[in-house]
């Protein structure tokens, strides 16, 4: 009998199929990169907790914490565009439980093709890539030149006032983000528009409408031209939500940015987005992705069969044929069932029927 594939074993053999109908190529790589990879770009990373040792020869290396840095280490110079996707395991510091674990994540990358038709293609993949997992689910989309534009209408903006505003957008604290403002010297009535954007919950046009009313500079008016973008051309614009208080690392991304949830895990799966200065620091134009986390598939999605085992054969060696035992055991197989031989009954197992050798002596 053919063993039932888990959730996130399907899940990748349906997104590597949807993957490379795109044009996209399977990306492997090791498990580990030298360590000064992580150390000259450290502030792309969310943690400076890498764990590293030394090879044979005494270089210093490092189990990965990040995938695009290694794509991006590893790209080849050329002219057209790559499109590639991974499925490979992170190493990463769990804040929670203070010890490191492997996170498998399932994601792809593309690496100097600018244009809409990226940014489109980039989001529709990342619904399709939510889809996979549960039809029902929501992906989030926010343009973090937008905010950043906002703060930039703030004149000599200290980096700590900075850091307060942004974790007041995040944590979708308006009332402290608005006074925090008005502090910074904004004006007041801006400051309240402004707020209110954050905490928006209405339609997808009326929240563009909204943010339209408040640009202020370029900057702001090119975000919210690529969530325009977004939203026209995705084919499940009914599954799309606007978040300006989606902002993920401001280091790593520029512009667009996404992070996706499906109905049964109470926590983002899936997050990217728009990543060109890092593209830049390795001579490329551009670059763009997201990972799915693979990991809490199975907890949350994989259901326990009803059985164990098909057959649970007991015998005792001292009164039953090994061989003749091994010979029905064969044959109950070869009828598509799952069979198990032990002296005794394990405890817990569940199984279909029960045939007791040891009462027949056979």
């Amino acid at each position: 009998m053919r063993a039932k594939l888990t959730k996130s074993e399907q899940t990748y053999l349906d997104l590597s199929s949807v993957y490379e109908s795109y044009g996209y190529e399977r990306f492997s790589m090791r498990k580990f990169e030298e360590y000064s990879l992580y150390l000259e770009n450290k502030y792309f990373l969310n943690s400076d907790h890498i764990l590293t040792f030394n090879d044979p020869g005494g270089k210093l290396m490092a189990l990965k914490p990040d995938i695009t840095l290694s794509i991006l280490k590893n790209a080849k110079n050329k002219e057209a565009s790559q499109k590639v996707y991974y499925r490979e395991n992170v190493c990463r510091l769990d804040k929670r439980s203070m010890q490191y674990r492997e996170i498998e994540q399932l994601g792809l990358e593309v690496i100097d093709s600018p244009g809409g038709v990226t940014l489109s293609e980039i989001c529709e993949l990342a619904q399709k890539s939510l889809e996979a997992v549960d039809e029902d689910y929501i992906l989030c989309i926010s343009d973090m030149e937008y905010v950043l534009g906002v703060l930039d209408t703030i004149s000599a903006l200290d980096t700590d006032s900075r850091e307060k505003l942004l974790s007041f957008i995040v944590s979708k604290n308006a009332h402290e983000l608005k006074d925090k403002l008005v502090e910074c010297k904004m004006d007041e009535g801006y400051a309240n528009s402004f707020s209110l954007l954050v905490m928006q919950s209405a339609g997808k046009e009326e929240t563009l409408d909204m943010a339209a009313s408040l640009v202020k500079n370029a900057r702001m008016e090119q975000a919210l031209k690529n969530l325009r973008s977004i939203v026209q051309n995705i084919k499940n614009p009914e599954k799309i939500r606007i978040d300006f208080t989606l902002i993920n690392n401001i280091s790593y991304y520029n512009g667009p940015v996404f992070c996706g949830y499906v109905k049964r895990i109470p926590r983002a799966i899936l997050s990217g987005g728009f990543y060109d200065k890092m593209a830049r620091k390795f001579s490329k134009n551009c670059g763009a992705g997201f990972a799915l986390s693979l990991d809490e598939l199975n907890a949350y999605y994989e259901e326990r069969p009803k059985y164990d085992v098909d057959t649970l054969i007991l015998y005792d060696e001292r009164i039953n044929s090994v061989k003749e035992t091994a010979d029905l055991a064969d044959r109950i197989r070869e009828s598509g069932k799952s069979v198990r031989v032990e002296a005794l009954f394990p405890k817990g197992l569940r199984c279909r029927e029960v045939i007791d050798l040891r009462k027949s002596g056979k």
